[in-house]
């Protein structure tokens, strides 16, 4: 596509030269440039209303138009909805058929970053990242990472996740098994916040309800499975190669990273804690070379499902597929899981006498004491346990979702 970039445009004295500007305007469109971007700021202002009124004398249709918003002098959404309005009067969009300005310039007070108002080959842009009411659905904050929009995604994407950590399958060639871990998969879609805050309520349900997972370790299961996957691997290799229009590969690169990072932590954290006496190197291996396995695995399937999320637009079908999809993951397919040692205890079996007795104090056994009463899913049947797992997981994460869109803060607001 080629156009004519409006910010700097003929002038006479202080006004647009408008005879210079038709003849720009004419050459551009019978050589095949029929995009023009403008914005309210360029031209002290005078853009919009000069190239508006040449793009009059042409056909509508034949013309793609881009108007940007700008971000430095919205200060509230009544400041976004009175230049949104400045913007519609003006000729370059004061023509434009069937125009509903109630809705648009309510989505612009609403939506997340770049989303543009597309009316009849015209388009209105929020271009900044700084607009306090067009918040990002990954920003820097959890509180910023949720809209009430973002509910129904977020709960079915982390049900998806927790159905998903049921299903291990087996290592070709090796008596192990994996599963899909998820950290990176939520950071890339929720935000790396909103992510993380995911995995501590999966990690929260499996060690509480299903006493899988010591609460003693939850901590060292959050920073390993969560931590690293949306804090590091996403943003330093993720989202860099996304920025590139690269995000199957970095989604693939990503994960395979998080998850050598994590077997690289359980290494660390069981040498620190004095839990094994195993040779460190030979057991770093392990770990290693059989993450590297399961990464490329979760690399694709994470790809793959970003690739659909973005294609669908995250529309309220992907999130009710993936929702019915964890239902089915949880309550049939988990059936057939793999029933072979994961990664961990795969690495560990393959070193003779690798644990140390470790002694249990006051804390562990107040912990161990409290896990035993809650872990109530673990006395029912596996698939009524997993899908009362799915249910409470919902339930969780509703509640938090709706805790943090509860009040909105502004982003210029500290």
């Amino acid at each position: 596509m080629l156009g004519l970039g409006c910010m700097r445009l003929p002038m006479k004295g202080d006004e647009v030269d408008m005879q210079e500007l038709e003849r720009m305007v004419e050459y551009c469109m019978q050589h095949g440039a029929n995009y023009f971007d403008t914005a309210y700021m360029y031209v002290d202002g005078k853009s919009e209303t000069a190239v508006g009124k040449v793009l009059k004398n042409y056909n509508r249709k034949d013309l793609i138009i881009a108007d940007k918003s700008p971000a430095m002098y919205m200060k509230s959404k009544d400041d976004v909805r009175r230049i949104f309005e400045e913007q519609l009067n003006k000729a370059v969009l004061r023509r434009t058929a069937s125009l509903n300005r109630e809705p648009l310039a309510a989505a612009l007070s609403n939506t997340p970053l770049k989303r543009l108002a597309c009316v009849s080959g015209s388009c209105s842009v929020t271009h900044s990242r700084h607009v306090p009411y067009c918040e990002s659905f990954s920003d820097k904050k959890a509180k910023k990472d949720f809209n009430k929009e973002s509910i129904l995604p977020a709960i079915a994407l982390t049900s998806f996740v927790f159905a998903l950590q049921m299903i291990n399958f087996s290592v070709p060639t090796t008596a192990s098994s994996g599963h899909i871990v998820g950290g990176l998969l939520l950071a890339a879609l929720l935000g790396p916040y909103a992510g993380l805050l995911a995995i501590c309520s999966i990690l929260l349900v499996q060690a509480v309800f299903f006493a899988d997972g010591g609460l003693m370790a939850l901590g060292c299961n959050i920073f390993n499975m969560g931590f690293l996957a949306c804090f590091v691997a996403y943003p330093l290799v993720y989202k860099p190669l996304a920025e590139n229009r690269r995000s199957a590969f970095g989604a693939i690169l990503a994960s395979i990273v998080a998850l050598q990072l994590g077997s690289i932590a359980v290494v660390a954290e069981s040498a620190l804690s004095g839990s094994t006496s195993a040779n460190i190197g030979l057991f770093a291996s392990l770990m290693q070379s059989i993450h590297l396995a399961i990464g490329i695995v979760e690399g694709v399937f994470t790809a793959a499902v970003i690739l659909i999320a973005q294609r669908t637009q995250f529309s309220k079908m992907f999130s009710y597929s993936i929702s019915a999809l964890a239902l089915i993951l949880a309550g049939v397919i988990s059936q057939f899981a793999s029933s072979k040692p994961d990664g961990l205890e795969w690495s560990l079996l393959n070193m003779s006498d690798s644990f140390v007795a470790q002694t249990q104090g006051y804390i562990y056994s107040i912990s161990e004491l409290i896990q035993s009463k809650a872990a109530i899913l673990t006395q029912i049947p596996s698939v009524l346990a997993n899908i009362g797992g799915l249910v409470l997981l919902a339930v969780l994460m509703f509640a938090l979702c709706k805790l943090l869109t509860a009040k909105k803060v502004p982003a210029y607001e500290k």
